[in-house]
């Protein structure tokens, strides 16, 4: 399913995209976000592992940035073995 909603902010467009694309702003804001941690991985890129509750059951995923362009455009995608999420924001 699709969730769509506009909000307005009393914040300019860069603030707003340093909290959503934040590690410690995704654990202010999203409801379903329990925990958040970056694995290190030597010569290789660090994942991103969030801890996520929906509808009364907890999931671990792996998170992967897919749209980066500050200060309009955030986007990531966050998969486990039962459940998956694609979340995109704009910021105006």
């Amino acid at each position: 399913f699709t969730v769509e909603s506009t909000i307005t902010l009393p914040h300019p467009p860069e603030a707003v995209f340093a909290v959503l694309a934040s590690v410690e702003g995704a654990l202010r804001w999203q409801a379903g976000v329990r925990a958040l941690r970056r694995t290190r991985r030597p010569g290789r890129a660090g994942a991103l592992v969030m801890r996520y509750q929906a509808l009364g059951t907890r999931y671990t995923l792996r998170a992967r940035v897919t749209a980066h362009e500050p200060p309009t455009r955030f986007a990531y995608r966050a998969a486990g073995a039962r459940f998956a999420l694609d979340a995109a924001f704009t910021v105006e």
